[in-house]
Parts: C-alpha cells; sequence; structure tokens
C-alpha cells in the first residue's frame, strides 16, 4: 500500500467556550502534522485562482453545513492562510443521510464533536482528485493510503462506481468528478461522511441528545 504524503478569531457569545474547543480540536494536529515527511503530497498544478480555500467552500453549492460548520468552529481561518490543505468535504445530502444525527451535529453544543469528525476530513497539501486518481493508477496495490489531521488513516481506490475513499472504520465516500481548487488548497465533495457518529441516548431529555464522540 502507497503512503503519500496563533491565533483564530472566534466569535464572542454564548456558545464561545464550545467553540474554543472545537477549534482546538481541529487547531492542535496542524503543526504536528506538516512536519511528518509522509504527509508531503506529489507536486500538484494548482489552479490560477486567488480565492482562499475557505471562500472557495464558501461559495460552493452543496456545502453549506461543512461551509458554516467551519466557520462557525473557528477553524475557517486555517483555510485563509498561508499553508495548504486538502479537505473531502461532505456535502449537504452527506449529512442529511445520518438522518437525525446530521440534524443535532449542526447544533453548538455539538461543535467538539464536528470539529472531531472534519479533522479526519482533512489532510495536509494541495491535492486535486485528479492527482489522487493518478497516485491509485500508479499504486502496485492499486490503493493509496494518506494520515488525516485526525491521525487516523483513509484509502483511497477504485471501484466500479469511480474513485473512492475508505475510512478505518469502513465508512465509504465517493470522490466528486470536480475538485474545488483555492489558491491555498482543494475541498473534494464527498457523499458520505466517513465517521461513524450516533445519538447518544443515555439519560437525556427530548432536545438535549448528546452525540458519542467518533473514535
Amino acid at each position: 500500500m502507497t503512503n503519500l504524503a496563533n491565533r483564530f478569531p472566534i466569535g464572542r457569545s454564548k456558545r464561545s467556550s464550545f467553540l474554543l474547543c472545537a477549534a482546538a480540536v481541529v487547531l492542535l494536529p496542524l503543526s504536528a502534522c506538516s512536519s511528518e515527511k509522509d504527509q508531503q503530497p506529489a507536486p500538484s498544478t494548482q489552479q490560477d485562482t486567488t480565492q482562499t480555500l475557505a471562500a472557495t467552500i464558501s461559495d460552493a453549492p452543496g456545502l453549506t453545513i461543512t461551509a458554516r460548520a467551519l466557520r462557525d468552529i473557528g477553524i475557517a481561518p486555517v483555510f485563509d492562510g498561508a499553508g495548504s490543505y486538502t479537505i473531502l468535504a461532505p456535502d449537504d445530502d452527506a449529512f442529511g443521510l445520518l438522518g437525525e444525527t446530521g440534524t443535532y451535529l449542526q447544533q453548538p453544543e455539538q461543535a467538539p464533536i464536528m470539529a472531531a469528525i472534519l479533522r479526519d476530513h482533512i489532510i495536509p497539501g494541495y491535492l486535486t482528485r485528479q492527482d489522487i486518481d493518478n497516485a491509485v493508477k500508479a499504486a502496485d496495490s492499486g490503493e493509496v493510503r494518506m494520515r488525516t489531521l485526525g491521525n487516523h488513516f483513509i484509502t483511497f481506490s477504485h471501484a466500479q462506481s469511480g474513485l473512492v475513499v475508505t475510512s478505518e472504520n469502513g465508512q465509504r465516500a465517493h470522490l466528486a468528478q470536480k475538485s474545488l481548487e483555492g489558491s491555498n488548497g482543494v475541498a473534494i465533495p464527498i457523499d458520505v461522511v466517513l465517521k461513524d457518529v450516533k445519538l447518544d441516548q443515555r439519560s437525556v431529555k427530548p432536545g438535549q441528545e448528546n452525540i458519542q464522540a467518533p473514535e
């Protein structure tokens, strides 16, 4: 199997403690991951654009939940910075597949959980869909494995239905045909959330449900 490789403003509100915690969940791994040699992907030809990754995601149709989550938990500024990142961005339908769990994930008190989920969708470096596709084709095993900012591995491979990515827990998503390329990173829409998240219904009142943190 082939391996490829401050300060962030948070709005002042009653949610600030949740958001600070959520931002820390995602931001802490950034410096650690960027220094790992196996996380440096093959060079990619970046699209000639001045729009940052954060703006690219915000403007993308069908990614409103991911865009709002990145903004609300205070990590969108990461995608406005100089570092390059690739995010496998679950589309709105992907959260819809989670049913009521997808709805609860969008509540302010679930921000740390949403942050933990999203960090396992982020890869250091500028990788387009074509870069990933080429790497899979070149791999003897037909698979390319990469480490996420959540310190878990995801595996890219080809299926009859197209280019897919599989998480360690077996969640599989299809990559959209087109990358959304910003000046400092790439968003590739996917159709499934790559974490197994479930509502924790133990000792909770209606409207106060919590979601079990993904491993």
